[in-house]
């Protein structure tokens, strides 16, 4: 999920959280561990029973003036499993992975981003680096989540790697230009499916390449870059099922085109649309064409961010305000993909949509009869 959600649950967080002093872990062993995990993208459970054997070998300190950060290391096993008892963090080339106290964690964890970034740069050919118009929002994010007095400024390379936050006070996963918050439970099945880790870095990586465009485009991107990376690496999964179903979408929203894409006001059919619409726009126009799209709107001064008039009484924005930036970035598609593109899309949606979910469903099958 894009960064927007968080603005309107940053308060609650805020108030529950308190200062810390450093990081402790108990490792645990296959007895005394237990991990279920639903299919669900969005409930799925997480369940470690630890022993208390603190392991101090492994921990580094970082010393700030207002707290203690410790450098923890992970194995790479699954099964080693662990409950932070303060803040700390882990590391690697490209990624720093901060655990807020309380959380579960396991070892393989980081390993885990590592090797979503990796499927995602070779589906997109993107990188995670930094690019012109891109924001780092890492101070916002962590300082959001984290406990107060948590100081994470002295971890070296911290405003160039990939930040992920691990905290069980987040709900929904929230990406940020270069930060991602995910609570544990985006973990839960690491040795088969992690579509949601790969979905908001994803986002990640969009922000990074300075691009952001409305709710539909961005989450729409998310969402097929995520299943086709996987894909791609050999761990096709069940999530894709979902856009293939009548009940997530009326088809007439597809069909009807530029109206349908107009007035998508709900988040929740900006992944349903946005899904059918980047699946046509990267089989139709190619793998540049998102990425066209954000250079155009970034020429065109477009800008994803709504004012103060535009939210309603509710403290939400409102569907006239969602409508008319929707129709902004209507025009820039047009611009980039010619006039007819949206009668274009509601044509070949209408043609070829329920073929392709047949041949999604029996290749998923295949794949799990052969598994």
């Amino acid at each position: 999920m894009k960064k927007l959600t968080a603005l309107f649950i940053a308060a609650s967080m805020i108030a529950s959280m308190v200062a810390f002093t450093g990081c402790s872990k108990t490792d645990s062993d296959d007895n005394n561990t237990k991990i279920e995990n639903t299919d669900s993208n969005d409930s799925e459970e997480n369940i470690v029973d630890n022993t208390n054997d603190k392991d101090e070998s492994q921990e580094t300190v970082v010393e700030s003036a207002t707290s203690t950060l410790e450098l923890i290391e992970l194995d790479g096993d699954i099964n080693t499993t662990f409950t932070t008892d303060n803040v700390c963090y882990a590391e690697s080339d490209r990624v720093i992975m901060i655990f807020d106290e309380g959380v579960e964690v396991n070892g393989y964890m980081l390993e885990a981003v590592e090797v979503a970034m990796t499927n995602i740069e070779n589906t997109t050919g993107k990188d995670f680096t930094f690019k012109p118009g891109a924001e780092n929002e890492q101070s916002f994010v962590l300082g959001l989540y984290l406990p107060a007095g948590t100081s994470y400024e002295a971890i070296e390379g911290i405003d160039s790697k990939v930040v992920v936050l691990v905290s069980d006070n987040i709900g929904i996963a929230q990406a940020y230009s270069n930060t991602l918050a995910l609570e544990t439970f985006n973990f839960s099945d690491l040795e088969n499916v992690y579509v949601t880790i790969h979905h908001e870095l994803t986002h990640v990586l969009q922000f990074m390449n300075g691009i952001e465009l409305t709710s539909t485009m961005n989450e729409g991107l998310a969402t097929y870059i995520s299943n086709r990376a996987l894909e791609e690496a050999g761990k096709p999964e069940w999530d894709k099922i979902q856009y293939f179903s009548d009940v997530t979408i009326d088809d007439a929203n597809a069909l009807s085109g530029e109206e349908g894409f107009v007035n998508v006001t709900e988040h929740d059919q900006g992944y349903q649309f946005g899904y059918r619409f980047i699946y046509y726009l990267f089989e139709i126009y190619g793998d540049d064409i998102f990425w066209e799209i954000g250079d155009a709107a970034k020429e065109a001064g477009f800008t994803s961010s709504f004012s103060d008039s535009d939210i309603d009484g509710s403290g939400y924005i409102s569907e006239e305000a969602l409508i008319r930036k929707n129709q902004e970035m209507a025009d820039i598609i047009k611009d980039v993909c010619g006039e007819d593109v949206f009668d274009n899309f509601a044509t070949w949606y209408g043609e070829n949509w329920a073929s392709i979910g047949e041949e999604t469903f029996a290749s998923r099958e295949a794949a799990e009869a052969n598994s």
